[in-house]
């Protein structure tokens, strides 16, 4: 069967006129019942308020006007399940032939995708040979895999596309990295630098993330140098107290007495005591 019997075959027809026979609205009396709403009914309602012995009143109200929004309601639904009847079963039926359709479409794709399979196989093979035989002294740091792209392998792409591409990104590799080896003359950075290109060929990445590393030591280098001034204001202030302390016990050399004592305290109160005699640079050693 040709193509075109087969479409003619499944053509949905409908008749011509066919929105003729629809009606143009569902003939109800709700324009009159809005009208009675809006002029009548609802401003009293509207416009009442209840005091608090009136509770019961104010429910009695509400049970009513649910009451009628349900009662109008249910109708809606009735009459909608009536006007939309004819599309339902038509919405069905169309739904029953096309699920029909998807099955055989299913079957077809299975058979497009193992053609497809082996023939994307096959231009995958063709790209690792072509690769291989151009790749040159490029082979000891690259693979085949790190520039691969599976858009070679689409049916559409041409033999010739897929050499072009291959030979457009080994050739960019070879500038990229004659670029690297000619300023690594005077930029010792572009050896890690290469290090960082190797991973995945982006020489803009690589040299981002060089710069970053160095961002990093900078900071930490001036965090180091800020952590050693502090430290040596310190030992100057420590220096000039135990001198302050020295000439106040010994003004004029006086002699260095030796005092022997017990001391009663916590854990903490013995290290403040430590570091205070270390602050100060009085000796002191254990009694036996």
């Amino acid at each position: 069967m040709s193509e075109n019997e087969t479409k003619q075959q499944l053509e949905l027809i409908v008749p011509e006129g066919f929105e003729a026979q629809l009606p143009k609205e569902i003939p109800c009396n709700i324009e009159e019942i809005i009208k009675a709403l809006d002029e009548e009914i609802l401003p009293k309602y509207l416009s009442r308020v209840y005091t608090d012995d009136q509770l019961s009143e104010a429910r009695a109200d509400h049970a009513t006007l649910k009451k009628w929004i349900d009662a109008v309601d249910a109708a809606r639904k009735q009459y909608e399940k009536i006007y939309t009847k004819p599309f339902t079963e038509f919405k069905g039926k169309i739904k029953l032939a096309t699920d029909r359709v998807q099955i055989a479409i299913g079957k077809v794709n299975e058979q497009i995708a193992a053609i497809e399979g082996k023939t994307k196989s096959r231009n995958r093979e063709f790209c690792v040979a072509y690769f291989e035989n151009v790749v040159g002294d490029l082979k000891y740091i690259i693979t085949y895999e790190q520039i691969e792209d599976a858009k070679w392998y689409n049916l559409s792409v041409k033999d010739t596309e897929r050499k072009k591409a291959i030979d457009e990104k080994l050739t960019r590799i070879w500038k990229d990295l004659a670029l690297i080896d000619n300023l690594s003359v005077e930029d010792e950075n572009m050896e890690l630098v290469r290090v960082f290109y190797l991973r995945n060929f982006d020489l803009s990445g690589a040299v981002a993330a060089v710069n970053e590393i160095n961002d990093d030591k900078d900071r930490i280098s001036a965090v180091l140098r800020s952590n050693r001034s502090v430290e040596t204001n310190r030992e100057q202030g420590r220096a000039e107290t135990r001198a302050e302390g020295e000439t106040a016990l010994k003004p004029n050399d006086e002699a260095i007495f030796t005092i022997r004592f017990e001391v009663d305290g916590t854990e903490e109160e013995f290290k403040a005591l430590a570091q205070f005699l270390k602050e100060n640079g009085i000796e002191y050693k254990a009694i036996n």
